[in-house]
């Protein structure tokens, strides 16, 4: 994904040294402009995994080790209490 906007940009390069005109300028930047739709789609999805996954995870183990703690029997604390 990261580099069909080089490629796209070298293929107009190459071409539009022939001949320019309006259709192929405007089919190039129609190429530029979905390649850079296409990149902020991608960025906002792999954003929004990569911001609420830590958070998951981190409730993940909050959550199992709150439930482990619920399973020790009272004895295990009375032991280990610090003294007040």
């Amino acid at each position: 994904m990261a580099l069909a906007g080089p490629r796209v940009l070298g293929f107009a390069i190459d071409d539009l040294t022939k001949a320019v005109t309006g259709g192929k300028l405007a089919g190039y930047g129609a190429l530029f402009a979905r390649d850079r739709r296409c990149r902020r789609t991608f960025q906002f999805i792999a954003g929004g995994f990569s911001s609420r996954l830590p958070r998951h995870s981190s409730t993940d183990m909050r959550n199992g080790f709150f439930a482990h703690l619920e399973r020790l029997p009272l004895g295990y604390f009375q032991r280990t209490a610090p003294a007040i």
